[in-house]
């Protein structure tokens, strides 16, 4: 019996340090996604720079985001609270980025938010390459957030939520220094 107590502990004290295995009851999974978006960047703009060469010089080529936790909001208030995110740093694929699946309490959503912050390998919490290869960033925490209308039941597991980011990477666009950054995610958000 002492064994089999020693090993049921174990087990327990592996999935609380693994993230689990499964959701609770009460909760549903969530796969978490990007779809893809668009960048005024092509081939034919860096050539053609001399004509528009603030289009060419704030067009990305590369965004990186550290992730640190998310939060799923209902329209009454109420919250998920934080779920932490192990991703570290998560550079976005222009044709979608996969980001991760997480147990979210049954309920209708209609905010998502992300907090990046500068715990990753970068420093930085965002990070932009231009497609002149200028390196813009910020190590400041920030929150990035998308609206729309999304129910976690259960019923699927795991359930795909796939946001749009065009807004936040458009803004980002225009960015020519790091305290833009801070700004832009705090008034831009994306949907779902």
């Amino acid at each position: 019996m002492l064994y089999r107590n020693l090993a049921w502990a174990a087990l327990v004290m592996a999935a609380s340090f693994t993230g689990g295995c499964g959701t609770t009851v009460g909760n549903g999974a969530v796969s978490m996604s990007y779809a893809s978006y668009s960048s005024r960047y092509s081939a034919s703009s860096v050539s053609s720079r001399a004509s528009r060469p603030l289009d060419v010089y704030t067009a990305l080529t590369q965004i990186s985001l550290c992730y640190s936790t998310v939060r799923f909001k209902s329209a009454s208030g109420t919250s998920s609270g934080d779920i932490a995110l192990s991703l570290g740093s998560v550079t976005l694929n222009p044709s979608g980025t996969q980001l991760a699946t997480v147990a979210v309490p049954n309920g209708t959503y209609t905010r998502v938010e992300f907090d990046l912050d500068s715990h990753c390998t970068s420093g930085m919490s965002v990070a932009l390459q231009t497609a002149l290869g200028v390196s813009i960033g910020t190590a400041s925490t920030v929150t990035i957030g998308f609206n729309g209308n999304f129910t976690v039941d259960g019923s699927t597991s795991p359930q795909p939520l796939s946001m749009n980011i065009q807004p936040l990477v458009s803004a980002l666009e225009g960015v020519s220094a790091g305290s833009d950054i801070v700004g832009i995610t705090q008034t831009v958000n994306g949907s779902f």
